[in-house]
C-alpha cells in the first residue's frame, strides 16, 4: 500500500476509534462507570488500537511483534463478541453503530493496516507468544475482580459458575485462541507480501 493511503486508513481508524471510545464514555453515566468501562476488554484493546495507530502516524516505532499482537487482541474481541456476546446485547440505534465499530469495524480496519504498512519487517511464527502476556494479564486481572466484588464482566472468566477447572480450561481455550489469530495474522501477511 502506498504512504499516502496509508495514512488515509491511519485517519479512518483513529477517527473510528476516537469517536466510538470517546461516545461509549460520553453515554456512561458518572465518574465511577466512566472509569469501570476501563476494566473491559473491548475498551482497553480499541485505546491500545488508537494508540500504535497514533504513535506510528507520529514516527515512533513500535516493534512488529507488538502490533501483531495487539492486532490479535482486536481479531479475538470481535470474534468473541459476535459470536458469544451479540445476541445477548441488541441494541439499536447509534449505540448499535458503535458497538458494531468496537466490535468489528476497528477489527477490519486495524487488520488492514497491520497487513498492508509500507516497509514491514516481516513477524517469525517464533514470535507468537508474543500474542500471550496481555490476555493473560487481563484474565488474572478479571478473575481477581470477579473473587472480590463477586460481579464478573465475561461469563467465560466467573469462577464462581465454571469453577476452578471449568476456569482454567476457559483461559487455555482463550490462549489457544490467540495463539491461532496470531498465526493466521502472520500467515495473511506472509501470503501478502510474496503478492
Amino acid at each position: 500500500m502506498k504512504p499516502r493511503f496509508y495514512n488515509i486508513l491511519s485517519f479512518i481508524l483513529v477517527f473510528t476509534a476516537v469517536f466510538s471510545l470517546s461516545y461509549t464514555f460520553l453515554i456512561t453515566p458518572g465518574v465511577i462507570g466512566k472509569v469501570k468501562l476501563l476494566g473491559f476488554f473491548t475498551i482497553q484493546t480499541n485505546s491500545i488500537i488508537l494508540l500504535v495507530v497514533v504513535l506510528k502516524l507520529y514516527g515512533i516505532n513500535i516493534p512488529r511483534r507488538w502490533e501483531m499482537a495487539a492486532a490479535a487482541s482486536i481479531t479475538i474481541t470481535a470474534l468473541v463478541f459476535q459470536t458469544l456476546l451479540r445476541s445477548s446485547t441488541p441494541v439499536p440505534g447509534i449505540r448499535g453503530i458503535v458497538m458494531n465499530a468496537e466490535h468489528g469495524l476497528t477489527t477490519v480496519l486495524f487488520l488492514f493496516w497491520y497487513w498492508f504498512t509500507p516497509q514491514k519487517e516481516p513477524v517469525s511464527f517464533t514470535r507468537l507468544y508474543t500474542v500471550l502476556p496481555y490476555p493473560a494479564l487481563y484474565c488474572m486481572y478479571g478473575v481477581a475482580e470477579g473473587l472480590s466484588t463477586g460481579k464478573y464482566r465475561y461469563f467465560f472468566l466467573n469462577k464462581e459458575s465454571l469453577g476452578w477447572t471449568g476456569l482454567i480450561f476457559s483461559i487455555t481455550v482463550l490462549a489457544v485462541l490467540f495463539l491461532l489469530a496470531g498465526a493466521f495474522i502472520i500467515a495473511v501477511d506472509r501470503l501478502i507480501k510474496k503478492v
